[in-house]
Formats: C-alpha cells, sequence, structure tokens
C-alpha cells in the first residue's frame, strides 16, 4: 500500500515546494478587469445564467466564483485552487502511463518499466518551467482544468475498456458506468476550454498504440465505423462554429487573416513551443513572435521543413517506440486548435503549450526508458547514468521554474521581465505603466505611456492610461484631451468614454459627463463604475428618475453589491418616495451591516415619511455600533427638542455633538440651543 501511494506523495510534494512560493503573488493582466470584475463572477445569484453556456467557459466561471465566494479579491485561494489543478494533471498524468501497463499486459501487472515512465513524465510535467504560466498566471486556469479532465476522460473511458476485455469485450455495468463518467468528464473539459475536441484523436490513438496491438492498417480498417461516427458530428461541429462569430474558440477581435495566421504556425510551432519544451528559457508573458507574410518567400518554410522531419519521426517512431510516437503525436494534434487556419488575438501564448506539455513528457520518459533498455544490452551497468541524467534534468527544470515564478510576483517584475525580452513589443510598456500607476509611482508610469506611445502614436490603450494618470495629478484639462483622442480613434472603446466622463465631472461639465457614463454602459452593459456614476451624477442633476432605471440594471447585474441598493434608495429619496427608499435603505443595511451611512439615509427617509418614533430607533442602533458620529447626536438632539420634547435627552445629544465635532458649521446654532435647553 505504501509503496503504491509513495510515487502520488512525491509528486505531491514536487507540485508544492514548486509553485509554494506563489501564494502571495498579485493578480495580473486580466485577472481583476476581465474576470473577477465580471458580474456572474462576484455573485452566486448568477450561476444559473452562465452554467449553461459553453462559449464563456462556465465551469472556469463557477470556479472563479468559488474563490471569490471564498476570498473575495484576497489572491490566495486564486492560487491554491490552481496549484491544486496541477497536482491532479500530473496525477492523472501518471495514473494515464500506469494505465498502458494494465492495457498491454493482460495480467494487469504494472511492470517497473511502466512504474518509472510514469513518474519521470509526472515529474517532468511538474516541473517543467513552460507550466508556469497556466499554474501561476490565474486567468489562464481554463489550460490546466480543460487538461485536467482531459486526463481524466481518457482514464475513465479506458477503464471501462479494461472492464470490458476482462468481459470478454462485452459491455457490462461497470463498463457503462466507466462510460458514462468518462461522457459527463467531457463535458466540464468542454465547459473549461474548447481545446479539448481533440481528445477522440488522442484516444484512438492511445487505443491504437496500448490497447490494440495490430498494424496500423488493420486497426484502420476496424476501428473506421467508429471514426466516422465520432469524426463526422465533430467536424460538423467544428464547421457550425466558424460560422458563429464567436469562431471555434472564443477570442478576442483579431484582423489577422487566416492565410497568414497559419503561414506563422508553421513557425511558432517548432520555434517557440518545441523549442521551449526542450529548453525553457527567455519566456516571457508577452511573446513578440512576428507575423509571417508572405507564402511566396521561401525563407518562410523553414518551419514546414521541421514540422514535416517530425512527423517523419512519429510515423517511424511507431513501429519499435509506441510511447514516444504517442507523445509527439500528442504534442502537434493538442497544438491545432490554437495554432492551424483560425487566427486568434496573440500568434504566440505559453499557457497554449500546457496541454500539448503533458505529450513532451509522455515522449520524453519513453525516450529515457529506450535509453535504458538500450544501454542494458550494450553496456549492462552504465543504465544508471542515464537514470541520474533524468535525475538531473528535473533537477535543473525545478530551478529554472523556481525563478520563472519569482518573475510573476508582482506586476512591475512580469512587465519589466517582459520589456527586456521584448523591447519592440509595444504591451509591455503599456502594461508595465499600469503596474506603476497603481502603486501611485505616476511619473514612472507617464515614461513608459509615453515610450508605447513612442512606438505607436495612436495605441489607445496608452492614450487612455495617460490620460488616467493626468487625472489623479488634478490636470484635468490635460486628461480631458488624452479622452477624446481616444474616444475619436475607437468610440468602441468603453473605458475611455467613462474615464471622459469622470474628467468632464470634475471640470463640473455634468451634461457632458451624463453622456460620456451613458455611453460607457451602452457599449459595456455590465460596466458596474459607469452605471454608478451616472446615476449618483443624475440625481445630483435632478434626474433621478434617469439615476433609479439605471441603478436598477446595476443591482440586476450586482446583486449582492450594497452601493446599488444604496443609491436607489437615494434616487427614491431625491423623488420624495420614502416607503421605498426606507426599503432599499434597510437591504443596504442587510447586506453591509458596518455601513453607517446607510442607517443614517434610513432615518432621513423615516423622518420624512413621519415615522418619527422608527427614526429614534433606527439613530439609537446606529450608535450602538458607531457612537462616534456627531451628526447622529444633532439629528436627536433636534427631534427631542421638537417631535418628541424630552429636555435632557435633546441636551444630552446636542452636546455631545459638539464635543464630537466642535467645528461644524451649525456650532453656533447648537450652542444657543443648548444654552436655551439649560435655561
Amino acid at each position: 500500500m505504501i509503496k503504491k501511494l509513495l510515487p502520488y506523495l512525491l509528486l505531491t510534494a514536487l507540485v508544492i515546494v514548486a509553485y509554494g512560493n506563489t501564494l502571495n503573488h498579485s493578480f495580473h493582466y486580466d485577472d481583476v478587469n476581465q474576470i473577477l470584475k465580471k458580474p456572474w463572477v462576484r455573485d452566486t445569484e448568477k450561476i444559473s445564467e452562465f452554467l449553461l453556456n459553453p462559449s464563456i467557459r462556465p465551469l472556469v466561471i463557477l470556479s472563479f466564483n468559488l474563490n471569490y465566494s471564498i476570498s473575495g479579491f484576497d489572491v490566495r485561494s486564486y492560487h491554491v485552487f490552481n496549484i491544486l489543478i496541477h497536482l491532479g494533471v500530473v496525477l492523472m498524468l501518471y495514473r494515464l502511463v500506469l494505465l498502458t501497463g494494465k492495457g498491454t499486459i493482460r495480467s494487469g501487472t504494472d511492470p517497473p518499466a511502466f512504474r518509472r515512465m510514469a513518474f519521470f513524465a509526472s515529474a517532468l510535467f511538474a516541473l517543467h518551467p513552460l507550466g508556469t504560466q497556466a499554474v501561476t498566471y490565474i486567468s489562464s486556469r481554463s489550460s490546466s482544468l480543460s487538461a485536467l479532465f482531459y486526463l481524466i476522460t481518457m482514464e475513465l473511458f479506458f477503464r471501462g475498456v479494461l472492464v470490458m476485455r476482462a468481459n470478454e469485450n462485452k459491455i457490462n455495468a461497470q463498463s457503462i458506468l466507466f462510460f458514462g463518467a468518462a461522457g459527463i468528464s467531457l463535458l466540464l473539459g468542454g465547459s473549461s476550454k474548447l481545446i479539448i475536441i481533440t481528445i477522440p484523436a488522442m484516444m484512438f490513438l492511445y487505443h491504437f498504440y496500448f490497447f490494440s496491438g495490430q498494424s496500423f492498417v488493420d486497426w484502420l480498417k476496424r476501428q473506421l465505423p467508429l471514426l466516422l461516427v465520432i469524426g463526422v458530428p465533430l467536424f460538423g461541429f467544428i464547421a457550425y462554429r466558424m460560422m458563429t462569430p464567436e469562431g471555434i474558440l472564443p477570442t478576442g477581435k483579431t484582423h489577422i487573416p487566416a492565410a497568414q495566421y497559419l503561414l506563422t504556425q508553421t513557425q511558432v510551432i517548432p520555434f517557440e513551443y518545441f523549442k521551449k519544451m526542450l529548453l525553457p528559457i527567455n519566456q516571457s508573458i508577452d511573446v513578440d513572435f512576428p507575423l509571417v507574410m508572405y507564402w511566396t518567400d521561401w525563407r518562410n518554410y523553414g518551419g514546414v521543413v521541421v514540422l514535416g522531419l517530425y512527423v517523419w519521426i512519429t510515423i517511424r517512431a511507431s513501429r519499435r517506440h509506441p510511447w514516444i510516437a504517442f507523445g509527439l503525436a500528442w504534442m502537434g494534434i493538442t497544438l491545432l486548435p490554437t495554432s492551424s487556419f483560425v487566427p486568434l488575438h496573440d500568434v504566440a501564448v505559453e499557457h497554449r503549450a500546457y496541454l500539448p506539455l503533458i505529450g513532451f513528457s509522455i515522449a520524453s520518459a519513453g525516450l529515457v526508458e529506450w535509453g535504458i533498455s538500450w544501454a542494458r544490452k550494450v553496456a549492462p551497468g552504465k543504465e544508471m547514468m542515464l537514470l541520474r541524467a533524468a535525475l538531473l534534468v528535473l533537477v535543473l527544470m525545478a530551478a529554472l521554474l523556481v525563478n520563472r515564478n519569482s518573475v510573476w510576483q508582482t506586476e512591475v517584475s512580469l512587465w519589466a521581465d517582459a520589456k527586456k525580452k521584448a523591447p519592440q513589443f509595444i504591451r509591455p510598456y503599456n502594461n508595465l505603466g499600469e503596474a506603476y500607476d497603481k502603486l501611485g509611482h505616476y511619473e514612472k508610469a507617464i515614461r513608459e505611456f509615453k515610450s508605447a506611445l513612442a512606438i505607436n502614436p495612436n495605441y489607445v490603450f496608452a492614450l487612455n492610461n495617460l490620460g488616467n494618470v493626468y487625472g489623479k495629478l488634478k490636470q484635468f484639462q490635460l486628461a480631458t484631451g488624452f479622452f477624446q483622442q481616444v474616444v475619436k480613434l475607437d468610440p468602441t472603446y468603453a473605458p475611455a468614454h467613462y474615464n471622459l466622463g469622470r474628467a468632464q465631472q470634475a471640470l463640473r461639465q455634468n451634461s457632458d459627463a451624463l453622456e460620456s457614463y451613458r455611453r460607457a454602459f451602452e457599449l459595456k452593459p455590465y460596466f458596474e463604475e459607469a452605471l454608478y456614476n451616472f446615476s449618483i451624477l443624475a440625481i445630483q442633476a435632478g434626474q433621478a428618475g434617469q439615476a433609479v432605471v439605471t441603478l436598477k440594471k446595476y443591482i440586476e447585474y450586482y446583486p449582492g453589491n450594497y452601493q446599488g441598493y444604496f443609491g436607489l434608495g437615494n434616487a427614491y429619496l431625491a423623488l420624495r418616495k420614502f416607503e421605498d427608499a426606507i426599503a432599499q435603505f434597510q437591504k443596504t443595511g442587510e447586506i453591509k451591516p458596518d455601513y453607517p451611512l446607510a442607517f443614517v439615509n434610513l432615518a432621513l427617509a423615516q423622518l420624512q415619511s413621519g415615522k418619527i418614533d422608527e427614526a429614534i430607533i433606527t439613530y439609537h442602533n446606529l450608535l450602538k455600533q458607531s457612537p462616534g458620529i456627531a451628526g447622529v447626536h444633532l439629528n436627536l438632539g433636534l427631534i427631542y427638542s421638537n417631535h418628541r420634547p424630552d429636555k435632557e435627552k435633546a441636551l444630552f445629544h446636542l452636546q455631545e455633538s459638539l464635543r464630537l465635532d466642535p467645528g461644524q458649521p451649525q456650532a453656533v446654532i447648537i450652542r444657543n440651543a443648548v444654552e436655551e435647553l439649560k435655561r
């Protein structure tokens, strides 16, 4: 029992040691704005609205929803979750390799070769630095989560095949249970990321290499009906997705032509992904890989030649070295969804290599085992040198991994590293500027944004960010100019409209600010800050009716946020709909009982609706929690003076108000009232 558990314990320890230093690493890039600030992540009531929508990766969103419920915007639970997913992938990879022993050897025993291959493949994958972006970068969770269900699906399916084999190839209840669980796992993987569409191809190859015992031609003849049954619907689904606005994979907008993207990928696959699998150095969050434009230029076919050689080696290895061939096939096939003719926003991103890295680890383990077998035949006793070399590789990978993780510690360290490695790439300058902006280092931020604009003067993100910094420096006219330039260049960029509204509001151009806020949430309906700022400004501008409509939208998107109810209460108060205002302030207090202003305004609404006694109770309850609010004592003093005459209570509260805030604007009037009460 201990012998069987030991590899799992060792692999778990490797993952914890390798990624334990990331728990306090900050959120990065898309983590907050593109994921955590979305309404369906921040409220459990939204789960039913996205759970059956595969285009937005519902299982990934559900996992973020869980993290937010646990720790809000505290980063640690997110990192723990990512590490646990990676650990799950590592352990499932170990089991998948062991499973080949059960498929190949009918007795079901696991010989040392399979255990050795399984452990080395899993350890290499666990410690390979190319996996850091999918594990350390919270937003890349979709890659690791999909990989986990990819392996679980294969494990369950072939467990079912083994049960059938033991039952003379007849389906029974146990095999149906395995196949059904594999189907559920496949659906969960598809709800994480659609790269799982390659799994039928890998399952067929896995069966051919490790379960069939046939030549490829004989195996193909036997499996052809099943291949057609699975392949035709799959390609039909791909064709359908290509005709939808989202495309095969949900991505940001891109203007890269399909032909140029395909040609570029013939370079990216061998010279970016395969190269970094073999030699994981010069990694970056923002890979500056040039777009290859011309099919007629012979110099662009170096990648095609390398890929042709790779395919030839894979086919040649199929005869005697199935593990090497299977791993190589896995590398190429699992890259196809992101590295073919379907243009994505970025031509090369390291987290796309996470699932293919499993194939590299499998092929490497097969190569090591072949080397051990060869050494035993040629030079008996020398195989230990090869094992020591493999161990050294793992140690080097671990060192590179820990070093790479240190780069992810802060946004400044991450984007400074990206800028250093791609000095002509514009995005690292902009994102490093944003990192300095968040830290309040405005001069450094301005320098980085201007460096980005030196590369492209019309780069809207840098222009918008530069306007933001000048706004924080109270240079609102200058900021307005940058925001206006952005909305002229890209009228659909919602953050620029919102920021323009903030600058206009600071310049007391309230009607213009309202229009800018409105445009922002028209472009981005769940734009939290734009919805709220518009509503509060509309109340101030005497347009409380419009504020009510907008705040109801806000609450629809963010039902768990107290600000929406508080703002709506103020809008109703301005409209003199006191009962509605009371209900909203009470709801605010339920959500955030430590928010005194909710109870102050609740009492005000109660007073204006004639509910004097209820207002007194509200004020007294508030003073139990926050006894130091001078305004509450003042209001109670006035109530006990004018509405519920009680000289002693009125005197006490008025004196408390003066004691707490002796410099308040009404201080002279209050003192006169105190003297009058004393007389």
